[in-house]
């Protein structure tokens, strides 16, 4: 089955810079106004979106590892404390980072950075862990690791 990743830029004069359907299990890139998507290993049977504004220099290297490694589900919102949505990645200001890899099945994942030089890294291993991280403000690092099954964790730094 084929994977699906929007990868949007906004801002200014911006314009929806990869708009594809289809994905080979051998990856797929993307450059626009000095953001980066880097995607590897398997196809998504679900719909990722990946927001970056046109500030400039915002990089996501996503690999998934399975075509179920991420998944978008209602059992999302037993994750207390956040607010963000599944299979939804945002960056906007200038200069985040985000490294994020699945491996196993079901994993539900959200991310957003705001303001400057957000780093976060992401690594999930087995069956339907969460992860929700929302950075705000300047330089913020955050690093998950979860092994095993039905993990959930919420990372707010403002």
């Amino acid at each position: 089955m084929a994977g699906k990743i929007a990868l949007i830029s906004r801002g200014v004069g911006a314009a929806l810079c990869i708009a594809a359907s289809s994905f080979s299990a051998a990856g797929a890139a993307g450059q626009d106004n000095n953001n980066i998507l880097v995607r590897t290993g398997a196809p998504s049977e679900d719909r990722l979106v990946i927001e970056q504004s046109t500030d400039g220099g915002h990089a996501v290297h996503l690999d998934l590892q399975h075509e179920q490694s991420v998944i978008l589900q209602d059992n999302w919102m037993r994750v207390t404390g956040s607010l963000l949505r599944p299979g939804r990645i945002t960056q906007t200001g200038i200069s985040h980072i985000l490294t994020a890899s699945f491996a196993g099945l079901g994993h539900q994942f959200a991310a957003r950075q705001t303001g400057h030089r957000q780093r976060a890294f992401v690594r999930s291993e087995g069956r339907a862990n969460m992860v929700s991280i929302a950075q705000a403000g300047n330089g913020n690092h955050a690093g998950v690791t979860q092994n095993g099954t039905r993990n959930s964790i919420v990372i707010s730094q403002n």
